[in-house]
């Protein structure tokens, strides 16, 4: 060798490994994940499923349940939040966040997502409804 460079044998195992991680490269890979079939959509015992602490379940809005509200579809709860009349507190709370909550609907609305409930969760969404719900929320965003 006239190159004057003298390797290990540790050193040059280092380089045959790293040369054979490039001849990997671009290869597919599987990697051991639970059949889709064999998993099923129980609901957790503790929040029936609302995905919201104790807390978020025991608030009220309007004497209504906010699980019983993110029940409803799009439609459904901008109508209810149009319908509302406050006063007092309540008026004071909800003034700057019910204008925003329900141009936010009427984008939902606009896109073709009047149907959805407000509870349902984002894997159970097709990739145009999670779409759509992505270009509502740029929209709302006034970018």
């Amino acid at each position: 060798m006239g190159t004057g460079v003298q390797l290990t044998r540790a050193q040059r195992k280092v380089i045959d490994e790293s040369l054979h991680a490039d001849r990997e490269l671009g290869r597919e890979k599987t990697f051991g994940e639970p059949e889709l079939e064999d998993l099923e959509d129980i609901p957790c015992p503790t929040c029936g499923g609302t995905r919201l602490n104790p807390v978020a379940r025991a608030v009220l809005f309007d004497g209504r349940p906010i699980t019983d509200v993110a029940q409803l579809s799009v439609a459904d709860v901008r109508a209810w939040v149009q319908g509302l009349r406050l006063s007092g507190r309540e008026a004071d709370i909800a003034r700057d966040l019910l204008p925003e909550i329900e141009s936010r609907l009427a984008f939902l609305e606009e896109v073709g997502l009047s149907y959805l409930t407000l509870d349902r969760g984002a894997p159970s969404l097709s990739g145009g409804e999670a779409q759509r719900i992505r270009l509502a929320a740029q929209l709302g965003s006034n970018l």
